[in-house]
């Protein structure tokens, strides 16, 4: 059957965007098809987006927040839900790019320091049973 098609665009959680893609088609509702890059003007085909340099620049800066978020991400203790992605999402929203990079910074400054700290007290608790254990070997 030869349908009208349109251009969609999903916006969702990308650890979860392969299963609502498999959902929609499973309903019925998209039906996805590669679409080859074209020369110039040629209708029904995709376009190279072009950026200007402060586009660039912006690029950059947002790739340096993503690095950075990403490498402190795993010293986080527990694993963010869903809604608590929902929750902050809506509430930073209206933050621009500068006020995005100095949370990322500040988060990241915040949880090495945490994370170094943990792991001396951990290191020291270790070393402190160590001893109480041998002491108390020792009285036996």
């Amino acid at each position: 059957m030869i349908a009208r098609m349109a251009r969609l665009e999903i916006v969702f959680m990308r650890r979860r965007l392969a299963e609502m893609v498999a959902f929609l088609q499973e309903k019925g509702l998209v039906h996805l098809e590669e679409v080859p890059l074209a020369a110039e003007n040629a209708p029904g085909f995709l376009h190279r987006v072009h950026l200007d340099d402060a586009q660039k620049a912006e690029l950059a800066r947002l790739e340096e927040l993503h690095r950075l978020l990403k490498e402190v991400l795993p010293l986080l203790a527990r694993r963010v839900s869903d809604a608590e992605v929902e929750n902050a999402t809506r509430h930073l929203s209206q933050a621009d790019l500068a006020t995005w990079a100095q949370l990322a910074r500040t988060w990241s400054v915040d949880l090495r320091y945490v994370s170094n700290d943990v792991g001396k007290k951990e290191a020291s608790a270790a070393v402190a049973g160590a001893r109480r254990l041998m002491q108390w070997a020792n009285t036996l």
